[in-house]
């Protein structure tokens, strides 16, 4: 009640200050309007209020219809910058009806503006496009090309947002041609930024590199602007899409240096992602894993919350002047009634108050027991943070091991500079998984694997990542070339890594492998498999591939040698190869395991169609076999096409 009174006494003082020595009521209500939106602008919010309740007061006073409408689009600005989107639409509609009555169009185009814009935040482009066509044709009939180009590049930055580039293209030229003509370097280096950022979003770095650049020559007067830190960093993104890694660097320091000397963290989580990529690309895990955490924490800070506190003290007030008016009522019927009736009413208060004091007395025990109930579910409401945060910790932790994992894995265009044609359906079951491929081009021989660690989730990950470091060393470094050889160099090097000299118990971790040395001159294949098969369909048969039943890592035959493989290889030969993940998976009508039989099946079926297509039909055959079952283990298939 306090807080009310005090703001219908500020209100008054504003009244009281404001009415005196002004020329005209019109000038008093201009400068309002004028203070009330540099007060937005400054964010100072409860002033602006006082001004725009202010305006509209003197203006119903004075029936001024057309200030009334500027109070209520000030309110819709005031909301909007608050995120009260239904309030800020509520408030630019009013307006909205008195503009267009009194026949003020370029007012009526400017809430136009404001509701798209709040459409836009809610992520309705094509709502706010309406209403910022009806901006732009109110502004054309009122010649109003200033406005205009605001209009454009609203227009133009909304297509981009729905990927309608030429579109967007096509309304920020026509606003980049209105900033020139009137002669508006902010506006003109907005355009350009937006054309940059139209040709980035279509992967054209060159051009957009160019738009930043241009953007940045308008903008020299204010180097500490945000679009000067927007345009800095955007030209370090588009660096880092083209893998330029040390210029994408600079201008994204540049960038976080600018938002630390100006205090505006505009840009500044984008910025962070950007930098974590770098240096994950630089292998300076470290600074990776900073500027990772440093985007998840700014985003957590910037969500958006609205507050019922002014309802709450509304509904209040309203309930405290409720009882005071009964209580007056009852206090002047009091006054009015007889002795007699005097007497039964004290009697009868009588019998409330010891209704009083049983109510009392079982509201003590109900909030009692209410503050004892609150209290354990606050201890568990702490616990439960306790427990998600670590949760949270965890999955931070699995998610950046996953983004090493896949950094070791074979890139798939790297795979395409040797082979013609080619898909890849991996899919763990945890977050890392212990299912891995791998290739390498060594002289005349394109080397292949498809290996299945022990285990999934982070087990396998290790042992995943184990296996690749010794195929790297052991082809590259020690020059070894022969298939069987490499499988026996790989076993002995698991047995030996993972014998704890401290304990006399055996790890029998390894994996299950195929490993083929393709020479597509020769057009011969040598391979090796571990507890592991490949198919090759070849016109309309299917070929299965030998194999030696030992895994590579500890076994009972950890003496035997792999034995070596050979066959020849036609043009239009389709290898394809799996590790048990998919045929072990459990779905299908009977809820049983999918097996090798359907997979040869499968395999056959669509071995002739394109490779992109494959890979469809792969995937979708085993989403519909698993249906809601849990996915058992990992999963890898690949298909080559020579």
């Amino acid at each position: 009640m306090l807080n009310k009174v005090t703001k219908y006494l500020v209100l008054f003082c504003c009244l009281a200050l404001t009415s005196r020595s002004q020329p005209s009521d019109e000038i008093r209500l201009k400068r309002l309007v004028k203070e009330a939106s540099d007060l937005l602008d400054y964010g100072n919010y409860k002033l602006a209020g006082l001004k725009i309740d202010t305006i509209l007061f003197l203006a119903n006073f004075d029936e001024n219809r057309i200030y009334v409408g500027e109070a209520y689009n000030l309110k819709g600005v005031m909301y909007d910058y608050q995120y009260q989107y239904i309030e800020a639409l509520k408030n630019y509609r009013s307006a909205v009806d008195i503009f267009r009555t009194y026949g003020k169009k370029d007012k009526e185009a400017g809430c136009y503006n404001n509701i798209g814009k709040v459409y836009k935040a809610l992520d309705e482009d094509k709502t706010a496009l309406t209403y910022y066509f009806k901006a732009a044709n109110l502004y054309k009939v009122e010649d109003r090309n200033h406005s205009l180009r605001t209009i454009y590049n609203n227009i133009g930055t909304s297509y981009q947002k729905m990927k309608q580039f030429e579109s967007a293209k096509h309304y920020l030229y026509l606003s980049l041609s209105i900033s020139k003509r009137v002669g508006d370097s902010v506006s003109i280096a907005m355009a350009y930024h937006n054309l940059g950022m139209n040709h980035q979003m279509q992967n054209r770095f060159d051009s957009s590199l160019s738009y930043f650049r241009k953007s940045l020559l308008f903008l020299k007067s204010v180097p500490m602007s945000p679009g000067v830190i927007l345009n800095n960093s955007e030209i370090g993104n588009s660096f880092l899409q083209q893998n330029k890694i040390d210029s994408s660097e600079k201008y994204l320091l540049m960038a976080e240096k600018l938002i630390k000397r100006s205090g505006n963290n505009i840009s500044l989580p984008e910025i962070s992602e950007y930098l974590s990529q770098v240096y994950e690309l630089k292998k300076n895990y470290p600074k990776a894993f900073f500027y990772m955490k440093t985007k998840e924490r700014l985003k957590d800070s910037l969500s958006k919350l609205s507050s019922a506190t002014e309802v709450v003290r509304a509904e209040l007030e309203k309930s405290y002047n409720e009882e005071k008016s009964q209580n007056l009522m009852k206090a002047q019927y009091a006054q009015q009634i007889s002795d007699t009736e005097k007497k039964n009413r004290m009697r009868l208060l009588n019998y409330t108050l010891v209704a009083l004091v049983i109510a009392i007395f079982l509201v003590v025990i109900s909030l009692r027991s209410y503050f004892q109930k609150r209290k354990a579910n606050f201890i568990i409401s702490k616990q439960k943070e306790i427990v998600e945060h670590k949760n949270k910790e965890i999955l931070d932790s699995l998610n950046y091991a996953k983004r090493i994992q896949n950094a070791q894995l074979t890139s798939p265009l790297y795979i395409s500079e040797f082979v013609e044609e080619h898909f890849i359906f991996y899919r763990p079951r945890d977050i890392v998984s212990g299912d891995f491929y791998w290739a390498l081009k060594q002289n005349n021989t394109f080397y292949f694997v498809v290996g299945d660690c022990t285990g999934h989730g982070v087990p396998g990950a290790f042992m995943s990542l184990l296996n690749i470091n010794l195929l790297n060393e052991i082809i590259i470094e020690r020059g070894i070339k022969r298939p069987d050889l490499i499988l026996n160099e790989i076993r002995r090097e698991i047995i030996k890594s993972l014998k704890n000299p401290d304990d006399n118990e055996e790890i029998r971790d390894g994996m299950d492998c195929v490993l083929c040395a393709f020479n597509f001159e020769t057009m011969n294949l040598e391979y090796a498999c571990a507890n592991n098969k490949f198919f090759v369909a070849r016109e309309d048969e299917l070929i299965i591939s030998f194999t030696t039943k030992m895994p590579v890592g500890r076994s009972h035959d950890d003496n035997v040698p792999f034995k070596l493989f050979e066959m020849k290889i036609l043009k239009g030969d389709v290898f394809y190869f799996t590790t048990d993940g998919y045929i072990g998976q459990f779905g299908g009508p009977n809820n049983k395991k999918f097996k090798y039989s359907r997979l040869e099946q499968k395999l056959l079926e669509i071995s002739h169609l394109p490779m992109a297509r494959q890979s469809k039909m792969i995937e979708q055959t085993f989403e519909n076999w698993k249906g809601d079952q849990e996915q058992v283990d990992d999963v890898c298939v690949m298909g080559i096409k020579i």
